[in-house]
């Protein structure tokens, strides 16, 4: 059975941008559904402003402005474009993939009625601090920030698009990566190389309440991670 007046919203991760997530995602809604694709960026990656000095570097300010970004997106120009369809509005259903993931975690509890559904593919609700403790991790960072070390990079920078797929730290599947290495190629202003201290700071905590918020939620969620990775 198709839905033939829904409308899902991309959302994508710190790594990916707008341009990956339409492609992927038109790809695979097409397949089952007849329905519309809209990918949703946010700001400080992809085709939004930078929020670096330079801007190879991914960081940001609040998670939970993402998450307010999300909302304003659906209420907004999502919103507009189903009325003028004269399609339902109740049938919006977000896909959203590690960091968008987490950011549809956060937005889902504070404003429960923008989606039908969710679809969280690898949903960054707790970061990967290679190694160390989450607290700790934490402490460290935020002692870096009082020394205003937010803007370093916490590994040395990187081209994505340069690194074989058994190096690179995003995805174990070949063709999801030569899929990103191909829309970085062609739209090199998409490149972040590494994240800065502050993102990695910001990005402990907000997972921590989006792992609060995504269990609190009132609509349907299906979580789909690959056997490697727990879900939290």
């Amino acid at each position: 059975m198709a839905f033939l007046a829904a409308l899902f919203l991309g959302a994508n991760g710190r790594a990916s941008s707008e341009a990956k997530m339409a492609g992927v995602d038109r790809q695979a809604i097409s397949s089952f559904y007849e329905a519309e694709v809209r990918p949703c960026g946010f700001r400080g990656q992809g085709y939004s402003q930078t929020l670096s000095a330079d801007p190879t570097l991914g960081t940001i300010d609040e998670f939970a402005y993402l998450g307010n970004d999300l909302h304003q997106f659906v209420a907004t120009t999502v919103r507009q474009e189903l009325q003028r369809a004269n399609q339902s509005l109740d049938h919006v259903y977000l896909i959203a993939h590690s960091m968008g993931g987490a950011i549809g975690a956060l937005a889902h509890e504070k404003y429960p009625g923008d989606f039908r559904a969710a679809v969280l593919s690898a949903p960054m609700l707790k970061l990967d601090v290679r190694g160390w403790n989450e607290i700790a991790a934490q402490i460290f960072l935020d002692a870096q920030s009082l020394f205003g070390r937010d803007a370093l990079p916490v590994t040395a920078p990187r081209d994505p698009s340069t690194a074989p797929v058994s190096q690179n730290t995003v995805t174990r599947s070949q063709a999801r990566y030569e899929f990103q290495r191909q829309v970085l190629t062609d739209e090199p202003s998409l490149k972040i190389f590494v994240s800065t201290q502050r993102w990695v700071r910001k990005a402990i905590a907000g997972s921590r309440v989006a792992r609060k918020n995504g269990a609190a939620a009132r609509c349907k969620i299906i979580t789909v991670q690959d056997a490697k990775h727990e879900i939290f």
